[in-house]
């Protein structure tokens, strides 16, 4: 990541954090940990800009959450019974603790759309090995579940999980203006 930001032009800062004393400092997972971490990565970042000049307005902190996240997202909350809000899966955009927009801007593309992009222009983007342990339940819900629901039950259950969370969004819209 460094590399082709350098290659770029592109600023980049490089947070480090020790994800397992975090969590039990916090008596957190180490996943809630390292999503804690990573916000605060970005909210720093953010601040960092911030303090050039550039007016929070301007400020948007891009995440990759994609169609697949939102998918895992929406059965997590699912099975833990959930209600309309949790249905709506992660929003395409919402502000952090300091009032910094976080957008998603690939949340509608499919993990294989971005992976086929990427091949095509021969970029090789950085994959988190543990995404593929099955140590946490939203692991096994993408290596698991999803493949024996698209071979047994539906092949575009991405998409129809994915409808599904646009309508309860749109629910819970409506319901709030109510």
């Amino acid at each position: 990541v460094e590399e082709l930001c350098s290659k770029n032009k592109v600023a980049c800062s490089i947070f480090t954090v020790d994800c397992k004393e975090m969590a039990s400092e916090l008596g957190l997972t180490s996943e809630e940990a390292g999503r804690k971490a990573r916000y605060e990565a970005f909210g720093k970042a953010a601040s960092e800009i911030l303090e050039r000049g550039i007016t929070k307005e301007k400020i948007a902190i891009a995440v990759a959450h994609n169609a697949n996240d939102q998918c895992e997202t929406i059965l997590f909350r699912l099975m833990r019974g959930t209600g309309t809000d949790g249905l709506a899966g992660i929003p395409y955009k919402r502000f952090d603790e300091r009032g910094f927009a976080v957008i998603r801007p690939i949340l509608d593309f499919k993990r294989s759309e971005i992976e086929e992009y990427c091949r095509q222009r021969g970029l090789r983007p950085r994959i988190d090995h543990t995404n593929e342990e099955n140590l946490y339940a939203r692991n096994r819900i993408r290596n698991m579940l999803i493949p024996f629901l698209q071979d047994n039950f539906n092949e575009n259950v991405i998409d129809t999980v994915n409808r599904l969370g646009r309508i309860a969004a749109s629910d819970r819209e409506y319901l709030k203006e109510q």
